[in-house]
């Protein structure tokens, strides 16, 4: 098969790490979360693994599930279509992990971070010949009920709204404006 593999996100918890990988068989996206059993570091072994729909780009875990957010791509028209989802995936039995929920969210998500009840995602759109930024957000989804994730608000962000992390009470967001 000729094709190109990718990882778009990593997260490592315990023994485990956590990857978006996709292939790009032509022109399609073939994405899915793999789990990694990385106890003997000289020799990793993938453990589980589930499809993701779309462009999948960052990953957080918490508890027993896996929050993932997705852009897509249309391959005819070589741009994102300014849509995006986050899935929550149970990855309470690690060799078979599935989707429990996902809900949508404006723009090409890039980033995620998870805390408590809460997923927030960064989305942004550049518009290629004047490489400016759109739709640059960050957007709060509660995640209470892992079934049906809600989009609680959102906020803009100049530049183009990229990486996520905390600091005490904050939410620390990059741009790429820079």
């Amino acid at each position: 098969k000729n094709s190109q593999k990718s990882v778009s996100g990593m997260f490592i918890k315990g023994n485990y790490a956590f990857l978006n990988s996709m292939e790009m068989p032509g022109n399609t996206d073939e994405s899915q979360l793999e789990i990694i059993d990385i106890s003997n570091k000289n020799s990793p072994k993938l453990t589980g693994s589930c499809k993701i729909e779309g462009t999948p780009n960052g990953i957080f875990v918490q508890d027993k599930y896996a929050y993932i957010n997705n852009s897509y791509f249309d391959y005819q028209t070589k741009q994102y279509t300014q849509e995006s989802k986050l899935f929550i995936v149970d990855i309470g039995n690690i060799k078979y992990p599935k989707v429990a929920g996902y809900c949508n969210v404006p723009a090409n998500s890039w980033s995620i971070f998870v805390k408590d009840s809460f997923a927030y995602t960064s989305s942004s759109v550049m518009a290629e010949e004047t490489k400016s930024y759109s739709n640059s957000l960050l957007q709060v989804i509660e995640i209470t009920d892992k079934k049906a994730p809600l989009l609680n608000g959102k906020c803009s962000i100049p530049g183009g709204a990229w990486e996520i992390d905390t600091k005490d009470s904050f939410l620390i967001i990059s741009n790429n404006d820079g």
